[in-house]
């Protein structure tokens, strides 16, 4: 007897459109298998190493479309050289790079506009594929869809795609994009008064039933957005999750928070399954970062009356399980790159390389979650040394200078290797890119003492509670970046890691009063004064508000130049030569009797015990993510 289902079954899966979308995010200017930073090949780096996995992917689909996903101008030393170069000729390399690869569409990322806007369109002239982005707009109307928007909002591929049976069939692939409504602020020293930003969700919901209108059968979400709750707020940052549950989106390509999606990367939580790589239902994937992944989602379409539907559907990261696979060492793709990206690679090594000056100390961030570090120390006082110039002749002359920095290097959601190690000797460029990954400008603030205080105890929201006489208790809070973990330079003082944190996050702006971490607070061996006038030095970034800090305002900003702050370090290390920054600690964490904590590092680190003398640290287990565990105790 014949099995009519099984007929029916089979007849159904041979009208399937097999549409394979591939994806890139978060490049930061990676192009090449090369670690500037460290001047050493790195295999698994870069859009070369990315273009072999997507020939891969291509071959194993009748149907594909590539896509990037945004941060792909900034975040390597060849991308501040090129944005630097005054001779460069021709395309941005990562943007020929795109066009070589046969890229469909793409979205802007936050860090695209650290360079300035002009830069940024200038290279976005030269795509053979259209950018979108739905919500960063030149003018806003009194709906979303009368903005003008920087690029399109979004746009419709149409083509034509193979079923299963070999038939040819036409479907309209609408991609929109999205950005975290924070760029503005986050860059506001180049986007003030020529860019505005929409909540991400209230874009989608005007834009997207626009797109089926104008006849998008299937809707994939760009979103350089992290994955965040299920229900959406007003201005979210993290909004991938909420997107994704909006009718008529099919699929969320995600970003910006550098995680891996499916995978161990993002915890489930309501609407967010990492085992099977599902938003709200819907297919979702995010890649990391630097080109190490690419997201594949496979959509299985099926035509009915309302047009073409995702069937079903399966979402993956390549490498699978962080091999690269022999079969994905695309010759051909590897060496498109490189042909593109030679001569501004030839011309990275020769920048990234001159030396300026001698490192007497080791510089390193190994420890910079738990201790004080030079590394630290030395960009504290470029800062200082440059704002006491600057303001040697002006009404603020003669009020202490404090400086503030934090850890950019620290591990986290970049790995194990997302560390900076500079050993004696000679000191080049390329360090002090290391030192200083973000282009941000150099700030100073007029504050008082009591809002200096209220700073670190927002640095503070970095460590977890920790009861007197817990065992091995977790010490950091792996949703703080460590670029938010501030330490003022020019003070002592002392973490009291018993005490729960004052601030519930970035947008707890008052804190619960009465709650505090800092202990011993001291500026030139006494009380801190909370009525006396302090000048902190630091960046465009927290000057302009990110992170929530007490006292950025602008009507407290006394220094506003566009200097970047790096360059700054440059000249620093150029005027003084011998580089020996202050190796005495000015901050640390209060002892707490028979209490033990527990971070994760490099593995590097266990043999570098001798950067923190002071504390007693133990090396435990090597995680399965490649960290190192330590054991402090109080």
């Amino acid at each position: 007897m014949t099995d009519l289902s099984a007929e029916r079954s089979a007849a159904t899966h041979l009208r399937e459109v097999h549409l394979r979308l591939i994806a890139t995010s978060d490049l930061h200017a990676h192009l090449l298998p090369f670690d500037y930073f460290l001047d050493r090949p790195a295999p698994d780096l870069g859009l070369a190493y990315a273009a072999g996995l997507i020939a891969e992917a291509r071959r194993g689909a009748p149907n594909a479309l590539l896509f990037d996903n945004g941060d792909f101008l900034q975040g390597s030393p060849m991308g501040d050289y090129l944005a630097r170069a005054t001779r460069r000729r021709g395309p941005h390399p990562l943007i020929e790079t795109f066009n070589r690869l046969g890229y469909d569409a793409g979205t802007l990322g936050n860090h695209e506009f650290n360079f300035g806007l002009p830069y940024l369109m200038e290279a976005l002239r030269a795509a053979r594929f259209p950018f979108v982005c739905a919500n960063l707009v030149l003018t806003t109307g009194e709906e979303p869809t009368e903005d003008t928007t920087l690029v399109l909002p979004y746009c419709l591929l149409r083509r034509q795609m193979t079923d299963a049976a070999g038939e040819l069939r036409e479907v309209v692939v609408g991609v929109i994009g999205f950005a975290p409504p924070q760029t503005v602020q986050w860059d506001r020293q180049n986007l003030e008064g020529r860019l505005a930003s929409r909540d991400i969700l209230a874009a989608a919901r005007a834009w997207v039933p626009h797109m089926r209108a104008a006849g998008a059968d299937v809707v994939v979400a760009l979103s350089h957005s992290g994955i965040g709750p299920l229900v959406g707020t007003s201005g979210m940052e993290d909004a991938s999750t909420a997107l994704a549950a909006l009718p008529g989106v099919d699929a969320v390509i995600c970003g910006h928070s550098h995680h891996t999606f499916p995978g161990t990367g993002v915890l489930a939580a309501p609407g967010v399954d990492p085992l099977l790589g599902r938003l709200a239902g819907k297919p979702a994937a995010m890649p990391g970062h630097s080109g190490h992944r690419i997201a594949v989602i496979d959509l299985f379409l099926r035509q009915g009356r309302q047009g073409w539907q995702v069937n079903r559907h399966a979402t993956a990261l390549l490498p699978a399980g962080g091999a690269c696979p022999p079969a994905a060492q695309d010759r051909h793709a590897v060496r498109l790159v490189r042909e593109v990206a030679r001569t501004a690679h030839r011309a990275t090594l020769r920048w990234s390389r001159k030396t300026i000056g001698q490192a007497k100390v080791p510089l390193s961030t190994l420890f910079s979650l738990v201790a004080d570090a030079p590394a630290l120390r030395l960009v504290a006082e470029a800062q200082r040394c440059h704002v006491a110039r600057a303001l040697a002749d002006g009404p603020f002359a003669g009020l202490p200078i404090l400086s503030a920095v934090s850890p950019f290097k620290a591990g986290g959601r970049n790995g194990p290797q997302n560390y900076t190690q500079i050993a004696p000797g000679p000191l080049a460029f390329r360090h002090l890119a290391d030192l200083y990954v973000f282009p941000n400008e150099i700030r100073a603030l007029r504050l008082t003492g009591a809002e200096v205080l209220l700073w670190l105890e927002r640095a503070a929201g970095q460590f977890l509670t920790v009861p007197a006489g817990a065992r091995d208790a977790a010490l950091i809070d792996p949703d703080f970046p460590s670029f938010n973990f501030d330490q003022i330079d020019g003070l002592t003082y002392a973490f009291d890691l018993t005490a729960p944190s004052r601030f519930a996050g970035p947008g707890d702006q008052t804190g619960r009063p009465g709650r505090s971490r800092i202990r011993d607070l001291r500026f030139q061996g006494a009380p801190l004064d909370p009525k006396a006038t302090f000048i902190l030095a630091t960046n465009s970034y927290r000057a302009n508000g990110s992170g929530g800090f007490a006292g950025c305002r602008e009507r407290n900003v006394v220094l506003n130049q566009p200097i970047l702050v790096r360059d700054i370090l440059l000249d620093h290390v150029k005027t003084v030569r011998d580089v020996a920054p202050p190796t005495a600690p000015h901050w640390r964490i209060a002892p707490c009797a028979d209490t033990t904590v527990v971070f994760d590092s490099s593995p590097e680190a266990a043999h570098q015990l001798a950067l923190v003398p002071d504390l007693r640290i133990e090396p435990l287990d090597l995680l399965p993510s490649g960290f190192q565990r330590f054991r402090l105790h109080l």
